[in-house]
């Protein structure tokens, strides 16, 4: 089976995702390093907190059978001195999110990976 035709059938606008796995599965995935970034949250008290994060692409697990053209991951210590195109390896467990739909609610569900760990420049 070619895994490149493993889409979850899910289209967000001109991005197309294939699916990371089951929530709550532990995986690990080789990826392209594009860059950081930071987003934006308002704390409880209202004060803004700004998260660093790093844009993975062409994100493909061991086995070829789970992927995401990208993602975004919290930053961590093992990313730092990362350039442009450097390929990375990294394990974590699959969580579903809440994403806000085009109307501004909470009304689709996303996946990210957490608890990342095993962190490796290839």
């Amino acid at each position: 089976m070619d895994h490149y035709n493993n889409w979850s059938g899910l289209n967000l606008g001109y991005t197309a995702k294939r699916s990371l796995g089951k929530p709550g599965s532990f995986r690990t995935f080789t990826g392209t390093y594009v860059r950081y970034g930071k987003s934006w949250r308002q704390t409880k008290g209202g004060k803004p907190w700004y998260d660093k994060k790093a844009l993975f692409r062409n994100l493909d697990s061991l086995d070829h059978r789970f992927g995401a053209d990208h993602i975004w991951l919290d930053w961590v210590p093992e990313f730092n001195g990362l350039k442009e195109g450097d390929q990375v390896r990294f394990s974590g467990v699959v969580q579903e999110y809440s994403c806000p739909g085009s109307d501004g609610r909470y009304s689709r569900t996303n996946t990210k990976l957490t608890h990342l760990r095993d962190i490796e420049k290839l």
